[in-house]
């Protein structure tokens, strides 16, 4: 039998380019990439108000911040739990991922700025974090700010897609 005698072959395939498959690989890597930002924030986020107190003395030795300190140290954590919510609940997903861009990209200028510009390089950062140097953290927000990139990308061509 050839093509010709099947009838209706033509209307059973997709007419989009875009393939059930494809929709699918880049919903997962679009979740992938928001639990990743999501549990990078709220672990940080309960680390910094596990040890609040640290947290706030370490701000106000940032030479960058220290008059901003206090509002920072509430302000901070606050966001970080905020974003991961948004990013958890679909409806505010994009905006949690560009919210996670902008912070992410001003925790890296921050970085930057302190290993360049700064006589006293004090962390603030808890947890594992605390534990990595200065050059490893700017290269783990890069990746992060990378992550935030691709979710961005991805959600605004699978809305667009789907």
């Amino acid at each position: 039998m050839n093509r010709s005698t099947v009838v209706g072959q033509e209307s059973i395939r997709p007419k989009s380019k875009i393939s059930l498959r494809s929709l699918t690989s880049k919903a997962a890597i679009l979740e992938v990439c928001c639990f990743l930002i999501t549990l990078l924030f709220i672990y940080a986020a309960i680390s910094k108000l596990r040890d609040f107190s640290t947290f706030q003395l370490q701000l106000g030795q940032s030479p960058f911040i220290t008059d901003y300190a206090v509002p920072l140290s509430y302000m901070v954590p606050i966001g970080e739990i905020l974003l991961a919510l948004m990013l958890i609940y679909k409806p505010l997903r994009l905006i949690g991922l560009y919210g996670s861009l902008f912070t992410m990209a001003l925790f890296t200028a921050y970085i930057y700025s302190m290993l360049n510009f700064s006589y006293y390089v004090p962390c603030s950062c808890g947890g594992i974090l605390n534990s990595l140097s200065w050059e490893a953290h700017l290269w783990f927000n890069i990746g992060f700010v990378v992550i935030a990139l691709a979710g961005i990308f991805i959600q605004v061509h699978f809305k667009n897609k789907a």
